[in-house]
């Protein structure tokens, strides 16, 4: 009987959480914040090319040509060519239209494979600092940093890559401070999920790995991530905030910054936010990036406006990680967590969340994929 009653009781509240998410999205949309549909530049750049490869000539006849620049087709896809075609097929495009060149009698492939390759109007490009830190255009000259580091970027990405690892391989179980580790999920045809728990320690690791398979640079799937405002697109996670809070420094070869997120768990259950100290880095190898967080001292916390408040219990995230290679089907993404939510939080709701900890990468994978299509 008791069961049964905790059954009905948790029935109620995913009802009431589906309810409420339902009413707020209808209040959204009559005030006019509804999502609007944005195309990528991608599809753009496939319209533009097949736009100057219907100006191609055609016969042994005609070597050699001139469009009129007077021509509107012709301005129109000078316009469009400069602003959304990369600067590798620019010039190629430019002679396709002749102008100013003559227009070769071979297709160009890399202008054919436009699509691959073309720069987006909604990702800016990703550049190596002067340290050597990847940084994102536009992300303005280094604020000053008057904060201590309350971790190393280099050690986050260690310890991540060590416990990746481990996942892969058992025989490294023992090597890492005696973690149990189990694969929890594995789904066709490249997902899995693996729960790494430390011995005393409630709160385990989920570390994921999967596919996204995309087209796009990994400058793009990179910023999906990175980006606060470009997250609250795709991810369905009940943010409440999800912001930066102060701009990026450099430590060692890695751009930093701090981040503030806060997220509804379930009615009765109070919210939970965090202050994230963040890292933007390449891997050692070069191969791809990582983006690294911790939680920051309660000092720096309060330093930055966001004290620890009764209204909400204070999460602290011991490490996450992202780490992000281009792989053959698109780009291959490595997460890694360990979260301690705090107290106050029902055993029965803490089952349930292990259950959900499981589903949870694979849905924040999908929901990244359908973003980067």
């Amino acid at each position: 009987m008791l069961l049964q009653a905790w059954y009905v009781i948790l029935l109620c509240v995913t009802l009431f959480v589906l309810a409420r998410r339902h009413w707020s999205k209808r209040r959204a949309r009559a005030r006019g914040h509804a999502p609007v549909p944005i195309a990528t530049s991608t599809r753009l750049a496939q319209d533009i090319t097949r736009e100057v490869l219907a100006l191609e000539p055609r016969g042994s006849h005609r070597q050699h040509r001139r469009l009129p620049m007077d021509f509107p087709k012709v301005r129109i896809l000078l316009q469009q060519i400069e602003r959304y075609l990369p600067e590798q097929l620019k010039e190629r495009a430019h002679l396709w239209l002749g102008n100013d060149h003559e227009l070769p009698v071979e297709p160009h492939e890399a202008l054919r494979g436009a699509a691959a390759g073309a720069a987006g109007d909604w990702w800016p490009e990703l550049l190596i600092g002067l340290a050597g830190e990847p940084r994102f255009a536009g992300s303005g000259t280094d604020a000053d940093d008057q904060f201590t580091p309350g971790a190393d970027a280099a050690e986050l990405l260690g310890r991540a890559q060590e416990i990746l690892a481990a996942c892969k391989d058992p025989r490294m179980h023992e090597a890492l401070d005696g973690l149990s580790i189990r694969c929890v999920l594995e789904k066709a045809p490249h997902h899995f999920v693996w729960f790494a728990e430390a011995p005393g320690s409630p709160v385990p690791f989920v570390v994921s790995e999967t596919v996204i398979q995309t087209t796009l640079p990994i400058d793009a799937v990179v910023w999906s991530i990175y980006s606060p405002e470009e997250r609250l697109k795709w991810d369905k996670s009940p943010f409440v905030a999800h912001e930066i809070l102060h701009p990026g420094g450099v430590q060692s070869r890695a751009f930093r910054d701090f981040l503030y997120s806060r997220v509804t768990i379930a009615p009765g259950i109070s919210d939970r936010d965090l202050v994230q100290e963040r890292f933007l880095t390449r891997l050692p190898d070069q191969s791809g990036y990582a983006i690294l967080m911790s939680s920051c001292s309660d000092e720096i916390a309060a330093s930055l406006g966001r004290p620890d408040s009764t209204d909400v219990v204070r999460t602290k995230d011991l490490l996450s990680a992202y780490i992000l290679k281009p792989c053959e089907h698109g780009i291959l993404l490595t997460t890694l967590s360990q979260k301690d939510v705090g107290s106050h939080v029902p055993s029965f709701f803490q089952h349930m969340a292990r259950s959900v900890g499981k589903r949870k990468p694979l849905e924040m994978a999908q929901q990244l994929e359908r973003h980067c299509r």
